[in-house]
């Protein structure tokens, strides 16, 4: 019998980093790279008795993809039936502790519409994803401080993701 090595996944992930970088970051910063690395979420309920997903994932090739899903926003439609979503793709860096987003496309789907598929907008339209975007993680927990614009001014927000599977 064929003896197999198993790399671990984390290691697989750290020379793809440095890789990709090449060898001129530190130690710190990879590890910055590496904390990351996973899929992070963040759920809400709404007033129409609904409630909202956020799913934040990153991947070893510095790549994002941020799904928004909408659960039971429509009269008539259940808690567990998806009303909507939305996702956006594209690549991130991290530089201090900022964490800088480029998004790339955006696609959306609503049930409203009938639609059988997603509609994709590529380059993203609105400019950039969680503006001026500084992080932390403590423990399992993502924390984003940046500016959201729910009126005619920005606001700072703080999100809090949790690090999922």
């Amino acid at each position: 019998m064929e003896k197999r090595h198993v790399i671990p996944k984390m290691v697989v992930s750290a020379v793809a980093i440095l890789l990709y970088f090449g060898c001129d970051h530190s130690l710190t910063e990879l590890r910055a790279y590496l904390e990351l690395l996973c899929s992070w979420e963040f759920s809400e309920n709404i007033s129409s008795g609904g409630r909202y997903v956020v799913k934040l994932s990153f991947k070893h090739d510095l790549t994002f993809i941020r799904k928004i899903t909408n659960y039971g926003v429509y009269p008539r439609s259940g808690s567990q039936s998806i009303s909507a979503w939305l996702e956006t793709d594209g690549t991130y860096r991290i530089e201090n502790n900022k964490l800088i987003f480029s998004p790339h496309s955006l696609k959306t789907w609503d049930s409203f519409y009938s639609n059988p598929g997603p509609t994709v907008i590529r380059p993203y339209p609105y400019g950039s994803i969680f503006e001026d975007c500084t992080y932390r993680i403590e423990e399992n927990t993502l924390i984003l401080t940046y500016l959201s614009y729910p009126a005619d001014a920005p606001v700072v927000t703080t999100r809090s993701f949790s690090r999922t599977k």
